[in-house]
């Protein structure tokens, strides 16, 4: 999937509970690295071209306002990136090989 919050909210209504799975990059973890995102950290966009862009947060909010369906709770898992700033369609080896793993910890996560 390629898009903001509110993209993100389209998918996960009608769910109780949803875990996401995305790219993170905090230059604070080796690449591949795994770590649940708190809530509450989870940074705000720094661009806003139009709603697809919405952080995660903000559609969340914005859904809560207008009485839009979504899920209670939400759960983040981070996969630490190398490079943020070049898109390909294959992840670099060692995000590859957290792959098995990140899908390990949701199913770990849904039971």
């Amino acid at each position: 999937m390629n898009g903001g919050g509110m993209d993100v909210l389209d998918l996960v209504s009608g769910y109780d509970r949803a875990i996401l799975v995305d790219a993170i990059k905090t230059g604070q973890m080796e690449p591949g690295s795994l770590v649940l995102v708190p809530w509450d950290e989870i940074p705000p966009t720094r661009r806003l071209s139009g709603l697809h862009d919405l952080d995660l947060p903000s559609a969340m909010e914005l859904a809560d306002r207008l009485g839009m369906e979504r899920p209670r709770e939400l759960v983040v898992l981070g996969v630490e990136i190398e490079d943020d700033m070049e898109f390909d369609e294959h992840c670099t080896p060692r995000v590859e090989a957290a792959v098995d793993l990140a899908a390990r910890a949701v199913l770990s996560m849904a039971r």
